[in-house]
């Protein structure tokens, strides 16, 4: 079951230490717990402008985020608070609560260009806050848009010819909320009314031109490193898909171990809670799976399944062998003693000794649960009597030749019966094995086709009409 995030205070994720970024474990330790899909909104701007007070009427409280009185700015390096998401059920919302921009008191810009692009490369919905109208200095502080090509790479290996990337930043980019508090301007452009996502627009023209990835950024960033986008990314999936394979084939043995009873009646009977395991195994790996493009880890997971599922099948034949035969001794023990005692070594002995063989086999079709291993394991039993029948039927002198010749006829096309039988059940067998492994594939692709469509559902994680509401009710 997904887990709920409730924090009762934000927290420091990332703490800036003398122009030093460095991560919280406390708080990726916060983040690590959280297995509900995430919105993180982070908000940057001026500092002293009041982004600490509306991140924490974001989260529907008077305090949290610390509010400073005086010219000193509160806020330093980026602060988290993790809340239930307030209208989108089984979500979690992270706001993050970044240092203001601009301190005079700080003395390295660059320190100010870092914390900002901290904030975009972790969220899904980013807020720039300002205070009056959107003028050329509000836009001047929006600079740092403009040297993000020179911190960050999309791609670690840039493709034959290309100069830059910056094209492809938008795939990565959050949404934008601009928020300009204290606004006393009228909505007009020429004389007509506006929206302000007109005004927003009309003003940009003025200046033309995910725990895991907090450590790997900032890592990055102190190390005087470019972050890259496609690493970043590429070693958060490896990570979070190795851990999911981890998980669901973990879960997948727990399961058969806790439902298989050995040996199992039937063959069939093994299958179906195989079946019904790997299914909720592949779903729990699609729940935690990132980015698996190629399916190669999910490609990994129904191998191991596969493998486990053959260790089982193994361990389910070796139960039925032994089980069977520790029964077949018991059930044959007065037969080997009327043989070893010479009980059959008279005239008529043969009737007696298949009298007593037919006793053996009909007590043993009585014995339940024999598994899948059953017939063959009397078959066995039953090659080991021919050499001994043979005998006693030669040495019956109430036989005739041609009596005795019929009856060695008749054992041999019992026996040769019995083989094709077992030929026909290990056939029966394979093709049960076979129509398993295709409802395996079948699943699989089902579930694909689920998990496609609803990462096409969640791939805008915070709708315009909630993202409005939000900053509208403020």
């Amino acid at each position: 079951m997904a887990s709920v995030c409730t924090m009762t205070a934000p927290i420091c994720l990332v703490e800036n230490q003398k122009n030093l970024l460095m991560v919280n474990p406390e708080a990726l330790k916060i983040l690590g717990n959280i297995s509900q899909p995430v919105v993180v909104v982070a908000i940057a701007g001026p500092y002293r402008t009041g982004k600490s007070y509306l991140m924490n009427r974001l989260a529907g409280q008077s305090r949290g985020f610390p509010l400073g009185s005086t010219v000193r700015s509160e806020t330093k390096g980026i602060w988290m608070w993790c809340i239930p998401h307030p209208s989108k059920a089984k979500h979690t919302l992270v706001l993050l609560d970044t240092e203001g921009l601009g301190d005079v008191e700080k003395g390295d810009s660059k320190n100010d260009l870092w914390i900002f692009t901290l904030a975009i490369l972790l969220s899904s919905v980013f807020v720039y806050n300002s205070m009056g109208t959107i003028n050329r200095q509000a836009l001047e502080q929006l600079h740092y848009v403009t040297e993000l090509t020179k911190l960050i790479r999309t791609r670690s290996s840039p493709s034959f010819g290309e100069v830059d990337d910056s094209a492809e930043f938008v795939s990565f980019f959050p949404d934008f909320v601009w928020t300009v508090r204290d606004f006393t301007l009228e909505l007009q452009l020429d004389g007509r009314p506006i929206t302000s996502d007109q005004y927003l627009e009309n003003a940009l023209k003025l200046i033309p031109g995910l725990e895991n990835l907090v450590v790997t950024y900032v890592d990055t960033i102190n190390s005087g490193g470019v972050p890259c986008l496609e690493n970043s990314v590429t070693t958060l999936a490896e990570r979070e898909n190795a851990a999911a394979v981890q998980k669901a084939a973990d879960h997948y043995r727990e399961q058969m171990a806790q439902r298989v009873s050995f040996p199992t009646d039937t063959l069939q009977e093994l299958l179906h809670v195989h079946e019904a395991c790997e299914r909720v195994a592949i779903a729990i790996f699609m729940e935690h799976s990132f980015k698996d493009d190629k399916r190669e880890f999910q490609t990994k997971l129904l191998g191991i399944i596969e493998k486990n599922k053959e260790d089982f099948l193994l361990q389910n034949e070796e139960a039925s062998v032994k089980y069977c035969q520790d029964e077949l001794q018991r059930l044959s023990e007065p037969l080997m003693e009327s043989i070893s005692g010479g009980t059959f070594s008279v005239p008529g002995g043969h009737k007696l000794y298949l009298e007593a063989l037919n006793k053996v086999k009909q007590d043993y079709e009585l014995v339940p649960r024999k598994g899948v291993k059953g017939n063959e394991v009397l078959q066995i039993f039953l090659r080991s009597q021919a050499a001994v029948e043979a005998s006693i039927l030669q040495a019956d002198k109430t036989l005739t030749d041609g009596e005795k010749a019929l009856a060695a006829e008749r054992a041999k096309n019992q026996a040769a019966e019995k083989e094709k039988e077992l030929l026909r059940q290990k056939l029966k067998e394979q093709h049960q094995i076979m129509e398993a492994k295709e409802r395996t594939f079948q699943e699989n692709m089902a579930q694909l086709k689920e998990q496609s469509e609803r990462e096409l559902k969640q791939g805008t994680t915070l709708d315009a009409a909630t993202k409005a509401n939000a900053l509208v009710s403020l």
